[in-house]
């Protein structure tokens, strides 16, 4: 048995285990707390685009991009 979990619960315990993932998403509320945790690029659809949030910069220049 497990217990039942709310989606946004799940998805922002998902990449504060593991931040490897881009969130796509346009709740405004699970964009807000994803901003929250370093190093979580958010991708979301504004006027009939792709977008995709910059990398915090204390996460570029950490190692992972070079």
């Amino acid at each position: 048995y497990q217990r039942r979990v709310h989606g946004d619960d799940c998805i922002v315990h998902r990449v504060q285990c593991h931040r490897i993932y881009i969130v796509a998403t346009n709740d405004r509320g699970l964009k807000r707390r994803l901003r929250e945790i370093p190093g979580v690029p958010i991708m979301y659809v504004k006027n009939h685009k792709f977008l995709i949030e910059r990398l915090p910069e204390a996460f570029l220049h950490d190692g992972f991009n070079h």
